[in-house]
């Protein structure tokens, strides 16, 4: 599939750098209840102020979500908006110093969070930038030692973020890894992985601390294999490679402490495909298949239930949502989004819903935002 669909005019930068159905009850006009209407499913909220796709999203300790930089089609976005559950409107929150298409985001204590990396219009971005609700402004937060794009960033042991991988021109493919410590706003080089890669997913195994790298993409392609940070050691170790080889995928962990790989794209085009990571036996298997391959899509835990939502098909851009129950090991359709969209963010809301915002249609990046709930 060729990547400049993934990223439209983007790429050529990066190149040159290397109803809603509110629950209710039907009433008379006597009051008598007489039907019971279906339960929210997904409900349309006020637009952000500003388009963008492959932005940063993050929930505060406060209960507000803020979405930060990206990119809207024209430009790279420096601004960023924050969400309020109670109002559901948004609201302004500052601008960042360097605008920057898909940075990791990670919230800190005190209604804070940090934006790590990404890429600017001129660079492959190594800084960090700390957004403060208190004060509804942005600060510098130390450099990482390596500039990254298409990192992950993972809490590790003592809420520490464990950044790993990613890409930039002067390095190519990353294998380093380095951690960030929030109570001293520096950063310390972690064990190097065994297999550089980009575009690659992470979860964090708790309560070990430890962090799974799995998939991914380097100079020898699409990648299969997965590695274990162990926060004790500062080291990796093997975790085994996927069935199938893939990135853009989608990760989480389970309640039974398995982790979900979903989804993706490899040289076959995007993926449909699922597979089980087992951390007792370190051994990974296929499990049931959506009936929609997608890329860059979300995956959440929405009112307690495993939800894919959009993404990109082998022929269009998709609003649909598959459902994951864990222990038939299959997938049933979900309600789907008003509108589809992919490389957007969903992010769970106080209330267990999760606020979906931005992206990509097809035509347009999105100001569009919606709280869905399966």
């Amino acid at each position: 599939m060729n990547d400049s669909r993934r990223f439209g005019s983007l790429f050529m930068v990066a190149g040159a750098l290397a109803s809603s159905v509110l629950g209710c009850v039907a009433q008379s006009d006597t009051g008598e209840v007489i039907a019971e209407a279906a339960q929210p499913i997904t409900q349309a909220v006020a637009p952000m102020a500003t388009a963008r796709f492959a932005h940063a999203a993050v929930s505060l300790s406060n209960g507000t979500v803020l979405l930060a930089s990206g990119y809207n089609g024209a430009g790279f976005v420096g601004t960023a908006e924050r969400w309020t559950p109670g109002s559901g409107t948004w609201s302004a929150a500052g601008t960042l110093t360097e605008p920057r298409h898909n940075p990791n985001a990670m919230a800190l204590p005190g209604a804070r969070a940090i934006v790590i990396g990404g890429l600017s219009a001129t660079a492959f971005l190594a800084s960090t930038e700390i957004y403060a609700a208190a004060t509804n402004t942005w600060s510098a937060g130390a450099p990482m030692s390596t500039a990254r794009y298409e990192s992950t960033s993972s809490f590790t042991r003592g809420g520490r973020i464990l950044v790993a991988g990613g890409f930039n021109t002067g390095s190519g493919y990353l294998a380093s890894a380095e951690v960030y410590n929030a109570s001293t706003n520096g950063w310390s080089p972690a064990g190097a992985m065994a297999t550089p890669r980009w575009v690659h997913a992470a979860v964090s195994l708790f309560p070990s601390g430890r962090v799974l790298v799995m998939g991914g993409e380097n100079a020898s392609g699409f990648v299969a294999s997965a590695e274990i940070y162990d926060p004790h050691t500062n080291a990796w170790s093997s975790a085994g490679s996927m069935s199938t080889a893939r990135r853009g995928h989608r990760a989480m962990v389970l309640a039974n402490g398995k982790v979900l790989v979903v989804g993706g794209q490899n040289d076959t085009g995007s993926l449909a495909s699922a597979e089980l990571y087992n951390p007792a036996t370190n051994t990974w298997t296929p499990t049931g298949s959506m009936s929609t391959p997608r890329y860059f899509a979300s995956l959440n835990r929405i009112k307690g239930k495993i939800v894919v939502l959009g993404g990109e098909t082998n022929t269009d851009y998709t609003a649909t949502a598959e459902i994951y129950d864990p222990s038939t090991k299959t997938w049933s359709p979900g309600s789907p989004m008003l509108t589809p969209r992919y490389f957007h963010t969903a992010t769970e809301t106080p209330d267990g819903r999760a606020l979906v915002a931005g992206g990509w249609d097809g035509s347009a990046v999105l100001t569009e935002a919606e709280l869905y709930a399966p």
